[in-house]
């Protein structure tokens, strides 16, 4: 993926601090440990890492880590920038794989793949009689943008699509959660898409005054976490075996 290839730093301060990213990834990281309370969680399958951040953050739990993706140039980033001794990269797609996994974790990866429902089956096949997937998505198929279009995004879910979808590949959903309302609904709609289409002014390697202040407004955003808002912009669910 040319990200990878032309952002270099760039591209792992906006993975752990652009408001949308650090949101979604101190979500998957807080319900990972709530899972874990219940769940004997050792292995896990991270199916499209791209860059490896949220791996990264995940094996500094302790986890051991397999995390795939089709894209050699998203391996090469995660290896060279997100390496970790609990992380495996490989570059395969999860068709091909092959292991027995505690906890698979899809980030943003259903939704740019033509049959989802193949994927989610596949997806079954790796996990343990008692493991569970872990997948966020975009929401609401309405808030389409020519944004979409660019990064790859078949779909955007509801609820009800993707809960119907993960029992046609066999799975029952245990948990279901909007994210990303009010704050990140704003910021997304009037920052982030209008900055998407600046991406040259974020690969300057010049040092932004922005990054120094990113980590406090971050707690602005990460308040929305505890919302369950059906207008929020993504969605995250858990679903084990029937």
């Amino acid at each position: 993926m040319r990200p990878y290839q032309e952002w270099g730093k760039t591209k792992k301060k906006i993975d752990s601090l652009e408001p949308t990213h650090f949101v979604r990834n101190n979500l998957v990281i807080r319900t990972i440990k709530k899972l874990s309370r219940s769940y004997k969680i050792s292995k896990i399958l991270d199916v499209k890492c791209e860059g490896g951040y949220l791996a990264n953050m995940v094996a500094n739990l302790g986890y051991k880590i397999t995390a795939i993706d089709t894209s050699k140039e998203s391996i090469a980033y995660a290896e060279k920038h997100n390496p970790h001794p609990n992380i495996s990269y490989l570059k395969q797609d999860v068709n091909d794989h092959e292991g027995t996994y505690d906890l698979v974790m899809a980030i943003e990866a259903a939704n740019r793949i033509i049959d989802d429902v193949e994927f989610f089956r596949n997806c079954y096949n790796l996990l343990s009689r008692k493991g569970i997937l872990l997948i966020t998505v975009p929401a609401h198929e309405e808030y389409r943008t020519d944004f979409d279009n660019r990064i790859g995004n078949v779909r955007r879910y509801s609820k009800e699509e993707l809960t119907e979808k993960l029992k046609q590949a066999g799975f029952k959903v245990i948990i279901s959660k909007y994210y990303g309302y009010p704050r990140l609904h704003w910021y997304y709609f009037n920052i982030y898409l209008k900055a998407s289409l600046k991406r040259r002014r974020l690969q300057e390697k010049k040092p932004k005054l922005i990054w120094f202040f990113m980590p406090l407004i971050n707690k602005y955003f990460i308040n929305d976490i505890k919302n369950n808002d059906p207008r929020a912009i993504n969605l995250l669910m858990i679903a084990n075996k029937k």
